[in-house]
């Protein structure tokens, strides 16, 4: 699994609103802002004074009124230090004046446990902008129209936000459960022609388990043996482990609320479990999924991670950290991941690497803080138009990869209501969903519901009934999914059907990473 190299289109079966637009982000500064400068102080100029033509009182009143008239012109030259200047946009336009905070002493926020806002604070956030020396000459300002679109993605000084980014925590998890599941189905966009697609998606998925507990993309073995079409296609240079496969089978599983411990189909995951246990591997540090890529590792990882933070089941505590432990020591020094440890990453790869930690994060096993800022970098350095678009293995902008970049960047800490991960969504929501490369749909959908982005309604409604009306319904393949793409040809059948079922899970399988409030979707 890599990025998408083809434009995903908007399913044809199902309707959109057109009159949904995408929002623009003003400029923070309109072209001609500028700041208001001191005035140049006038030279004193004194005049002798003759004692036998000028009364006392009067050189008295005249010393005294000058001191107060340089006293009053320091306070019209100090003033304008903490004051900005905006014209209008339009010679129409008064201008505006606005007074800035006076400036503080920067703090340095740790990686791990950001600072958030206290149950008794107000529930807003200042945003920050760097304003330019007073001292810097006009003319060696950059020019504010050459750079509108840094103006316009810059933070807004003085902007109340009406959002809240939070960490990844227990109450994540919560969603899945009994009766709090189907709350949030509803609040986010699930219907019953969804919720049972999953739930036929979960029987296939149960019963193409093997015997030793694992699943296999390669259907044509047992139990299956060949009665669904698409069982896969495993060009030499992808590895498709069945650590991997068996991760994704229980993603869904745990993701509708089925642990080893409780629901329908806890021996299920209890095996699946077990069978991931009886494959780890002493490592350089920690043990090891990989079974040949770390795909099948992160892959593996995450679902463990979700188990022990759903259950708290202190028989997955040791088992997770050995797995956590080995992402760390498999991190590139440039912050990033790829098929083997140590290899300079790529954003696909990555993106499984990250998810796992901050789901171990939700368990209790923290992610180390220089693992964190490295793979911020990492995520950064293969971005391009202002942070707004990703590639795969450098900057660039390709669909699969800005879907994930965007994903990582809230996971890892992007501020709220950030306007870079904004226009981000603004682009993936323009592409539309795919009829074909579920892994785009996967992170997309996941990407506009954490962001919590104006469109997802429309976006869901689309994707959701799409894959409702595409869902097999007769013989063995009853409840999957294959679509005919080069990467879901790789994973087949198995793969198509788990990422099918986690998309239509998205409403409660975790809580959005921006809360909300009075912000309507």
């Amino acid at each position: 699994m890599s990025h998408s190299t083809t434009q995903p289109i908007a399913p044809p079966v199902v309707g959109g609103s057109s009159a949904l637009r995408s929002r623009q982000v003003e400029a923070t500064l309109p072209a001609n802002a500028e700041l208001a400068k001191p005035s140049k102080k006038r030279k004193a100029r004194w005049f002798k004074i003759s004692d036998d033509r000028f009364p006392g009182g009067l050189v008295s009143a005249i010393l005294h009124g000058g001191l107060l008239l340089i006293l009053a012109l320091w306070t019209i030259i100090e003033e304008p230090r903490n004051r900005m200047v905006i014209e209008g946009r339009f010679a129409s336009e008064a201008p505006v004046e606005i007074t800035l905070p006076q400036p503080q002493e920067r703090q340095e926020a740790t990686v791990d446990e950001p600072d958030m806002p206290s149950a008794d604070s107000p529930q807003i956030q200042w945003s920050r902008v760097e304003l330019p020396s007073l001292e810097t000459s006009p003319s060696k300002l950059v020019d504010p129209v050459q750079t509108s679109i840094d103006a316009m993605l810059a933070e807004v000084p003085l902007e109340v936000s009406k959002s809240l980014a939070r960490m990844p925590s227990n109450a994540d998890i919560q969603g899945r459960e009994e009766g709090k599941r189907q709350e949030l189905a509803e609040k986010y966009g699930a219907n019953a022609a969804s919720e049972q697609a999953v739930a036929s998606a979960l029987e296939w998925i149960v019963a193409h388990q093997r015997n030793d507990g694992s699943w296999d993309f390669d259907l044509t073995k047992d139990p299956c043996n060949g009665r669904c079409g698409n069982p896969r296609h495993n060009p030499s240079d992808m590895a498709t482990p069945k650590t991997a496969a068996t991760g994704l089978a229980l993603l869904p599983l745990l993701g509708s609320g089925h642990s080893h411990l409780n629901g329908r189909y806890r021996e299920n995951v209890s095996r699946g479990i077990y069978y991931l246990r009886s494959q780890m591997r002493d490592a350089q540090s920690g043990r090891e999924l990989m079974h040949g890529s770390m795909y099948g590792h992160g892959i593996a990882t995450l679902a463990i991670a979700e188990a022990f933070a759903m259950t708290k089941d202190e028989e997955l505590r040791d088992m997770l950290r050995d797995l956590h432990d080995f992402i760390v020591m498999a991190q590139h020094p440039k912050g990033g991941w790829r098929y083997k440890p140590g290899q300079p990453g790529d954003m696909t790869v990555t993106g499984w690497q990250v998810l796992a930690l901050k789901s171990s994060q939700i368990g209790g096993i923290p992610m180390p803080s220089l693992v964190h800022v490295r793979a911020e970098e990492f995520v950064q350095s293969l971005s391009s138009e202002h942070g707004t678009r990703f590639g795969y293995l450098g900057p660039g902008a390709e669909p699969t990869p800005t879907a994930v970049g965007l994903l990582l960047q809230m996971y890892l800490g992007a501020p709220p209501r950030n306007s870079r991960i904004i226009l981000g969504c603004d682009y993936l929501y323009d592409l539309g969903p795919s009829k074909t490369d579920v892994y785009f749909n996967y992170y997309a959908t996941m990407t506009l519901h954490h962001a919590r982005y104006y469109g997802f309604p429309e976006w869901n409604a689309k994707l959701r009934d799409y894959l409702v009306a595409t869902q097999a319904t007769k013989g063995h393949e009853a409840g999957s999914w294959h679509f005919r793409d080069h990467f879901g040809d790789v994973g087949g059948r198995l793969y198509s059907t788990a990422m099918c079922a986690l998309v239509l899970e998205t409403y409660y399988r975790y809580l959005p990473l921006w809360e909300e409030a009075e912000f309507p979707l």
